[in-house]
């Protein structure tokens, strides 16, 4: 790749990619996969820096990124077990194995100016420094991983996380209602960045801004695979943001498009802007 296709990158995630089980296969997940295809389907140039196994095959939806793999002994592999609960979408988490930590090392220098930035650990797996180097581009960490460890039956359980030495570097955080231990929690991280958003899958989003709070409703769709959506949301909301400087406007986009992703499985729903608008226009 030359130097002149590096500054042309629009947006750059970084993160563990993975292996979910799915029946009797696996397939591609993890924030870098989701948040990648969000990013391409919506126009923009992509660039991806993981931790796999060095012959781990990137999937074809991500053929049009530019990937940096941290060469590891194994991939990360998860397997979701969803339930219904109360009418809504319920997940237990459980994790295999786990790949190398990313330091910021691993970051090509020529991507650290890229303007957007999308920080989406899920076991912890980015080095705190990576968040602090990045001031010149619009940064969102999805803080899910930070706020995680795993039992002794390898279940994805929460964990205390005070969290200033990552906020107080990013512009936008983003987590699930289900990461929190509370709203104490989402008060604490909320006070420490500028906007902080929690999704809450069919119950909508709160956008938290400078001390007020807006909800956005999440658009009806028939669900068929929640998987990635609130990666989805978080590339979406950070896209539009960077064009509009709108919170309200940027999550209502990011809500049809993670709306839009469920209704197949993996990446095969999530939209372009031209169905985003489409869909939004009928609302």
């Amino acid at each position: 790749m030359s130097d002149s296709d590096l500054q042309e990158l629009d947006y750059l995630v970084i993160g563990y990619i993975t292996e979910d089980e799915a029946g009797h296969r696996y397939v591609p997940g993890g924030s870098v996969y989701y948040g990648s295809v969000t990013a391409l389907r919506l126009g923009l140039k992509a660039s991806v820096v993981t931790s796999c196994e060095e012959n781990f095959p990137i999937p074809k939806d991500m053929a049009d990124s530019n990937v940096e793999v941290v060469p590891s002994k194994v991939t990360t592999r998860f397997r979701n077990e969803y339930q219904s609960k109360s009418g809504y979408s319920v997940r237990k988490q459980y994790v295999g194995n786990l790949a190398n930590e990313i330091r910021l090392a691993d970051v090509p220098l020529h991507w650290q100016t890229v303007p957007l930035v999308h920080l989406g650990p899920l076991m912890g797996e980015i080095s705190k420094d990576i968040a602090e180097a990045f001031p010149q581009s619009l940064v969102i960490a999805s803080i899910q991983g930070w706020i995680r460890e795993l039992n002794p039956d390898g279940e994805v359980v929460r964990k205390y996380w005070e969290g200033s030495d990552v906020l107080t570097q990013v512009d936008i955080a983003i987590c699930s209602k289900e990461d929190s231990h509370s709203n104490g929690d989402i008060e604490r991280w909320a006070s420490m960045v500028p906007l902080f958003i929690v999704t809450d899958g069919s119950r909508g989003v709160t956008v938290f801004d400078a001390g007020s709070e807006s909800r956005i409703e999440a658009i009806s769709v028939k669900e068929i695979d929640p998987t990635g959506a609130g990666d989805v949301f978080a590339a979406a909301f950070l896209i539009r943001f960077s064009e509009t400087t709108d919170p309200i406007e940027s999550a209502t986009f990011a809500s049809i498009a993670a709306g839009i992703s469920v209704s197949a499985r993996g990446v095969q729903a999530i939209p372009d802007k031209k169905a985003i608008e489409s869909l939004r226009a009928n609302l």
